[in-house]
């Protein structure tokens, strides 16, 4: 318990003191102020600053350190490394942070980019593509190449023009005489 209460109180000194101090020790692992430096400068922005503002947080990941130094030195001394599937594995993290650190890097735009007048003009100039274009509905009759029934949809067709001509008719003659009709009660 002393250990650990020993490292909370370090913990927040950890970006003040000189980096050859030792942080902590258990049994020959000695974990310096320079370690801890380098391992909290691979963190993103975001876990630094949790780190810097909260010394009991800066306390759990030097603990934390200190454990995955005290296996990571056990899993050595039983050459556990050496494993054939554990081999392969390494292998595998390895490509895996190497390719995501290099996508990040190639990845990884400039800040204010892209500007706003670049933001203008390539809306500007893509304007006319980002319209929605005008619809339409199209529909059809299929009509079979029956001659017996082409004819009488020819002649239904051609009923239904003459009585909407009919009804056109009626429809200009109701309204000629309804104009009539108002202007020989307006005087």
């Amino acid at each position: 318990m002393k250990f650990l209460t020993l490292i909370f109180v370090l913990g927040s000194a950890v970006l003040h003191a000189e980096s050859t101090s030792v942080l902590a020790k258990v049994g020959d692992i000695e974990i310096n102020f320079q370690e801890i430096r380098e391992m909290i400068a691979g963190l993103s922005a975001d876990q630094q600053a949790a780190l810097a503002g909260n010394p009991a947080t800066l306390g759990e990941y030097v603990r934390a350190l200190i454990v995955q130094r005290l296996v990571l030195n056990q899993a050595h001394a039983e050459k556990w490394d050496q494993e054939p599937s554990v081999i392969s594995k390494l292998v595998r993290a390895r490509e895996a942070a190497l390719s995501e650190s290099f996508l990040e890097k190639a990845a990884a735009i400039e800040s204010g980019y892209p500007s706003d007048a670049e933001l203008t003009s390539a809306y500007d100039a893509a304007k006319s593509k980002l319209l929605i274009p005008r619809s339409f509905h199209l529909a059809q009759i299929y009509i079979a190449n029956d001659k017996a029934k082409l004819d009488a949809t020819v002649a239904q067709l051609c009923g239904c023009r003459q009585h909407a001509k009919r009804g056109s008719r009626q429809c200009r003659k109701r309204w000629r005489d309804r104009l009539a009709y108002r202007g020989a009660n307006s005087t």
